[in-house]
């Protein structure tokens, strides 16, 4: 019997941590990924074997896209302008973080099949595991049936940790989030129909439809930014106590859902 995809495409716990990167041309950034995909830190996906591929998100950082591979759905980011400091930059983060129950499962890089030439030219794109359940936002609204809100306080509790547990993860590797909100917040169903909860889109693309606004050349949802955007000209970086702003957001937005909900029907 074959194994998942993410079981065949994660790395390696012996190889998950990768090199630091030294300053210098940037070539060398080409060289780093090829060097961990010849020592096995990083896998390679055949993009010419993607099937069925749509565009399924849009934002300031770049397009993401759903296609079938093996017979299984994954999920791949083409970086705006492909700058290859800010895809070296994603990588590490992956890497870093791969082994956490509660971040999106880093799968891999593949390359454009229309465009492999040099080094300097080579378009690379980051491959995730698919999230089947879709978004928080959109699991949660699934939830409201004749105007009540079905899920119980465990389910609720259950999803409050599951982001805790990512951003413990992500804080534990020095790596702020900057832009937590429902959407970025993703859903995946095993085969006994239990949900695990998983954050994606830490430090990129956000998704089209959003109201985002750039500061410093970040791009953050509004209605989820740290108010010290706006207040601190020297802010120029999410930081830390950010993620914890757009988790309370988050848990406000769950508790007015159930709320008005209920409001409803009375």
């Amino acid at each position: 019997m074959p194994k998942p995809l993410i079981s065949l495409f994660l790395c390696d716990k012996s190889s998950s941590k990768v090199p630091e990167i030294g300053k210098g041309d940037p070539l060398r950034y080409y060289e780093w990924i090829e060097e961990n995909l010849e020592n096995g830190a990083i896998q390679f996906l055949d993009h010419s074997k993607f099937n069925d591929i749509n565009e399924i998100g849009r934002g300031g950082h770049g397009v993401v896209y759903s296609a079938e591979y093996r017979g299984e759905y994954i999920v791949f980011k083409e970086l705006q302008n492909n700058k290859i400091r800010t895809i070296v930059n994603e990588l590490k983060q992956h890497v870093a973080v791969n082994d956490s129950e509660n971040v999106i499962k880093f799968l891999g890089i593949t390359i454009d099949s229309g465009n492999r030439g040099n080094s300097e030219q080579k378009n690379y794109m980051i491959v995730l595991q698919y999230a089947n359940g879709g978004t928080l936002r959109d699991y949660l609204q699934n939830k409201i049936n004749e105007n009540i809100f079905r899920i119980s306080w465990a389910d609720l509790i259950s999803i409050a940790e599951q982001i805790i547990f990512g951003l413990r993860d992500l804080h534990l590797n020095n790596i702020v989030h900057g832009d937590l909100h429902p959407k970025n917040i993703l859903i995946v169903h095993d085969d006994n129909s239990k949900f695990k909860v998983v954050l994606s889109d830490f430090g990129s693309a956000s998704k089209s439809g959003d109201s985002v606004i750039s500061i410093h050349g970040k791009y953050l949802t509004i209605e989820y930014a740290d108010p010290q955007f706006f207040i601190d000209p020297e802010m120029i970086e999410p930081k830390f106590k950010s993620d914890i702003y757009g988790l309370g957001l988050h848990r406000r937005e769950k508790e007015k859902k159930r709320f008005l909900a209920h409001l409803q029907v009375t």
